[in-house]
């Protein structure tokens, strides 16, 4: 490395020390990182509310309240791109709710009560699991 070399990496550096920190600073000033007290009061809300229907299997749980369903996730799918559907009487599949990706629980808005819920992989269009309440 040549003297020139030396001096313009030094700068370079120094440049980036100084540089990522702000950065850093500017890309998560803007995050909420206080989301339990949300979590918490929702969590009230579902206590106090009751459920119209429920059904599980092995995969997911499912409460269905008058304006969202709650789908419980027990265990990890094998497919990422899974896809929760509203179902018809005929058990076909109806309008898009949502997307599951980790286990954990899932709230979507609903307008009508469906009869049913799939969960659906688009990609290899593979059916997953169905409930019928």
């Amino acid at each position: 490395m040549t003297s020139g070399q030396r001096k313009a990496h030094k700068f370079i550096w120094l440049v980036l020390a100084v540089a990522i920190p702000i950065f850093m600073f500017i890309t998560i000033k803007n995050l909420d990182f206080n989301r339990s007290d949300d979590n918490d009061i929702t969590a009230v809300k579902t206590l106090n509310e009751k459920f119209i229907k429920t059904a599980e299997n092995d995969l997911i749980k499912v409460n269905v309240y008058k304006k969202y369903i709650e789908v419980i996730l027990k265990s990890p799918l094998k497919h990422a791109s899974s896809v929760v559907y509203a179902t018809s009487n005929q058990g076909k599949k109806g309008q898009a709710l949502g997307q599951l990706t980790t286990v954990g629980i899932y709230k979507f808005n609903i307008t009508d009560v469906p009869t049913g819920l799939l969960v659906y992989n688009p990609l290899k269009e593979l059916e997953i699991t169905k409930l019928t309440f």
